[in-house]
């Protein structure tokens, strides 16, 4: 930790009372180097004292880690226990914490990273000479001292790497205790997985490969937490079901089903038994009549929009050529002009230009 107490008032001339070594001392003793509570700091600023417009900023950093290097066995039980369980697998987690109160600011971070890893490459060489026969040749003997290695030496991967990063920032006054604006919190939430691998298949014959997926889980933060990890009260226990929801098209939308109203592209009306249109209720199937056959399935598409104060169902479009695109964060744009006929007494018609929507 870092204690700086200023002789003056910061943006002004005031002369503040001094603090001397002696202070700092018997403060650090008494664990009094920074001060906690706001009424605290106005009777120190009332009084003059440096203490009252001091800077203190903290750092605390935590890490453990587990690795272990191979040692080659004469039991071939022990030799294969000790692999997997003992040598292969490679772990580490850190913690760091840093606060950070001034006269000007008070912010802080707060970050975690949690890595897990296994080696699946080989030990130990297999020096298998499948043109070992060759060796009779003059010209193939060469080719005959090749060993041939049917697994990769270097099979490293990164199954689990999540960091995790809280971010607070308070703008503070110096003529003012309590801070006048509100304090701004942010998130990052990474996880990470990687691959790397390297083949020597024969001596003249080598191959490699890697890769590194970075999934951001900013949407999915609170199943990280300590008060979810371990319990699975929000989300899901060690979030399993987040961390193994590879990438696809469904993906988790936090909204309320009840206020939205989806219909199929190929959504068409019924025919009552005066030979009228019905409108299309959704809460009445008699209503409506979906086409599922091969040809539409793949035509499918969902028209989605609304809010608290009325919902929209698109009925009938003037215009065929109607484009939605729906991308992985959830945007909707509709980008042709669109006419919409409600059959419920009234014929209200909506017409204009549907800009970009976040749910």
């Amino acid at each position: 930790s870092v204690t700086e107490r200023p002789y003056m008032k910061p943006t002004d001339d005031m002369l503040l009372e001094r603090e001397y070594f002696d202070d700092l001392v018997s403060d650090m003793v008494q664990n009094k180097l920074d001060v906690h509570k706001n009424s605290e700091e106005e009777d120190l600023r009332n009084e003059a004292r440096s203490k009252g417009y001091e800077s203190y900023s903290k750092n605390r950093n935590f890490s453990i880690s587990y690795s272990k290097d191979y040692i080659p066995n004469d039991n071939l039980l022990q030799e294969y226990l000790t692999q997997i369980f003992l040598e292969r697998p490679a772990f580490s987690y850190s913690y760091n914490e840093s606060e950070n109160r001034s006269t000007t600011s008070a912010d802080s971070s707060y970050s975690y990273r949690t890595v897990i890893e296994y080696k699946l490459g080989t030990y130990n060489k297999f020096n298998f000479k499948p043109f070992s026969s060759l060796g009779r040749f003059r010209y193939l003997r060469p080719l005959s001292e090749s060993a041939f290695e049917p697994w990769p030496q270097t099979f490293d991967l990164t199954l689990f790497d999540f960091s995790y990063v809280r971010y607070v920032d308070q703008e503070r006054d110096p003529d003012f205790v309590e801070p006048q604006v509100d304090k701004v919190v942010t998130f990052t939430a990474d996880l990470t997985h990687k691959a790397n691998i390297r083949w020597n298949i024969f001596s003249f014959l080598n191959a490699s490969y890697s890769i590194n997926v970075k999934r951001d889980m900013l949407a999915d933060r609170e199943a990280f937490v300590k008060e979810n990890f371990f319990t699975g009260r929000d989300g899901s226990l060690f979030a399993a079901d987040e961390i193994f929801a590879w990438d696809h098209t469904d993906r988790k939308v936090y909204v309320s089903a009840d206020s939205i109203v989806a219909i199929p592209y190929d959504t068409i009306p019924q025919i009552n038994a005066a030979g009228d249109t019905m409108a299309i209720d959704m809460q009445n199937p008699d209503s409506y009549k979906i086409l599922y056959d091969s040809h539409l399935k793949k035509r499918q598409r969902y028209v989605k929009y609304s809010n608290r104060n009325f919902i929209f169902i698109i009925q009938e479009c003037e215009e065929k050529n109607l484009n939605i695109f729906l991308n992985q964060h959830v945007f909707f744009k509709i980008l042709s002009f669109v006419k919409m006929n409600f059959k419920t007494g009234l014929t209200p018609s909506f017409s204009g230009f549907f800009t970009t929507y976040q749910i």
